[in-house]
């Protein structure tokens, strides 16, 4: 502004020719326009690139936080579900989850591989015409080792005994019980005393 009226005065005042400096000025406010139009226009491309990368923040933030939630919620109703209160016990219970997993896949395997060598001991018993030779999967020290095979041989000596003594314990009281019986009906029918004592012998007879 003061360079014009500067030009003005020295025009009208002085009287002189100052057009080339109009033109001067002239070009130099053009050129000063020009730089304030590029820089307004670098500000408002920079200013909306700002407001990109805000807006792109606030986005990425927002997932962040609904990223958090849904992990918290997890995280939340897999301590309930598996009955632990930190990461560190639910990565101790998985781990233990793991090893038992592991441990029953081997003992499922190792049930395999007995039922295939008790059906294979089982044929090498009925080749060799081995009377019940079921038994014997439970009892298979007993073929490899002779004192397994003793010791065997005398509990079931013992148990014999036994069942023996049992059985003769057992046959006595049911004859007692049988006898005493017999006696109340012929003293009760005496009239059918004879054909009941034949009954009796006849029956003694068939089982002596």
């Amino acid at each position: 502004m003061e360079c014009i009226l500067a030009l003005l005065v020295l025009q009208y005042g002085f009287e002189m020719n100052t057009k080339p400096a109009y033109l001067a000025a002239a070009g130099v406010g053009a050129a000063a326009i020009t730089a304030i139009f590029i820089k307004h226009n670098d500000a408002v491309k920079e200013l909306a690139r700002v407001e990109n990368g805000i807006t792109r923040i606030i986005r990425l933030q927002n997932t962040v936080k609904i990223r958090y939630v849904n992990n918290t919620q997890l995280l939340e109703y897999l301590y309930l579900k598996y009955n632990v209160s930190s990461a560190s016990e639910l990565g101790k219970t998985w781990q233990l989850y793991l090893e038992e997993k592991e441990e029953r896949r081997n003992f499922q395997m190792a049930e395999r591989q007995l039922d295939q060598c008790q059906q294979d001991l089982l044929r090498v018993l009925r080749r060799y015409q081995i009377n019940d030779p079921a038994i014997w999967l439970h009892q298979t020290a007993a073929i490899l080792d002779k004192k397994e095979m003793v010791e065997i041989r005398h509990n079931l000596i013992i148990r014999r005994q036994s069942l023996r003594r049992r059985m003769d314990y057992n046959k006595e009281v049911i004859a007692g019980k049988a006898q005493a019986e017999i006696k109340d009906l012929v003293e009760n029918y005496p009239k059918y005393g004879k054909e009941i004592l034949d009954i009796v012998g006849e029956y003694e007879k068939d089982f002596s």
